[in-house]
């Protein structure tokens, strides 16, 4: 072929051969935006309810916010509305009883100042508890998981706080670690988690208790335990002021103290086993509490009409064994009322009537 007849072809078919480039690169890069339109095109949240459905929270002292009145006037002016999914964690059920279970709930007592002499002990086996007592305290010891509750008749003992020093919030929290730590009951979600400290004073000659600020003559002093936050979530508990997980003390001058309370009622969750849950909106939450579905905590006047001033969400710790930890909506309103309404989404949840509180 010439250089005459190759010119020829390349100024005839040059056109063609710009055309056909522009159509393939128009081809790659509409397939590139399909992909990346794709890629981020909105989607509903992903969610794994692998438990199916899930029984409500229970709290076997609540009732339910049936026939009381609501408004709500928080910050935000409207309900507060979670994220679209959270986790609901499995709680792992207690374990078999283990070798040595009277060993161990015997050292608990000897913490306590029972008397574990075989011949002196006075020591019950009632049911999975192990019930040691005396003349001025009870401890019940779980024998599967070692919880415990630990009562001291301190009301009937006057004399007790005639050399009581008002306690402090570092000390009385090392003191309350200490003891944990020699029975070996101090579960690692509650070492790496929260405490809080509480002052009361207790008037002997009335038998009277009241909470007062650190600082102030006080007697007695609370140190409450608790999970650290759990996907960006407080924990919150039956009572929701304190914690199931406390140890309530008097300090004396000599530097010695006494346990008065004392409780651990913790459950261990799974950190692998857990469901993805989508949450009902805030909305929803208010408007099935206000339909009697909430959980009413606390509400020392009995209020039949509530002004409530704040709303969050937050994970349920119970203190009574429970399948579940699930995320709760909290509501805070006047004189210390507290209800929780259940988070999840309802069609993955019990109805009220399958998991009755207590009216």
């Amino acid at each position: 072929m010439t250089l005459t007849e190759l010119s020829f072809y390349f100024r005839k078919y040059y056109p063609f051969a710009i055309l056909g480039a522009l159509f393939i690169l128009i081809v790659f890069y509409t397939s590139q935006l399909f992909i990346l339109f794709m890629q981020n095109k909105p989607r509903g949240p992903a969610i794994s309810p692998i438990f199916n459905v899930l029984k409500r929270p229970s709290v076997p002292e609540a009732s339910s916010s049936a026939d009381i009145k609501f408004s709500l006037e928080n910050i935000e002016g409207r309900p507060v509305t979670a994220t679209d999914t959270a986790r609901v964690y499995y709680l792992l059920p207690p374990p078999r009883t283990p070798f040595g279970f009277r060993e161990k709930a015997y050292l608990i007592a000897r913490a306590f100042n029972f008397e574990t002499d075989t011949e002196k002990v006075n020591f019950q086996l009632q049911g999975r508890n192990a019930v040691f007592t005396d003349d001025t305290k009870k401890l019940s010891v779980d024998i599967q998981n070692f919880n415990f509750n630990f009562q001291y008749q301190f009301a009937e003992q006057p004399g007790l706080f005639d050399t009581a020093v008002p306690p402090n919030t570092a000390g009385a929290q090392a003191q309350a670690i200490n003891f944990l730590q020699s029975i070996d009951v101090y579960p690692q979600e509650l070492a790496t988690g929260k405490s809080n400290t509480i002052f009361f004073s207790f008037n002997p000659q009335s038998k009277t208790v009241r909470p007062i600020d650190e600082g102030e003559e006080g007697n007695m002093v609370e140190v409450d335990f608790s999970r650290a936050d759990i996907d960006g979530y407080p924990t919150v508990s039956s009572t929701f002021f304190n914690s199931q997980n406390f140890i309530l003390m008097t300090f004396f001058n000599d530097g010695k103290f006494q346990i008065l309370r004392a409780q651990m009622k913790f459950f261990q969750k799974s950190s692998e086993q857990f469901g993805i849950y989508p949450l009902r909106n805030g909305d929803e939450a208010y408007a099935d509490l206000q339909k009697g579905e909430g959980i009413i905590v606390s509400n020392p006047q009995n209020l039949k009409t509530v002004t409530l001033r704040r709303m969050f969400t937050a994970y349920f710790d119970p203190d009574v064994y429970q399948d579940y930890l699930q995320p709760v909506y909290v509501f805070i309103g006047d004189d210390n009322f507290v209800a929780y309404v259940p988070a999840v989404a309802k069609q993955y949840i019990a109805k009220p009537s399958d998991s009755p509180s207590k009216n």
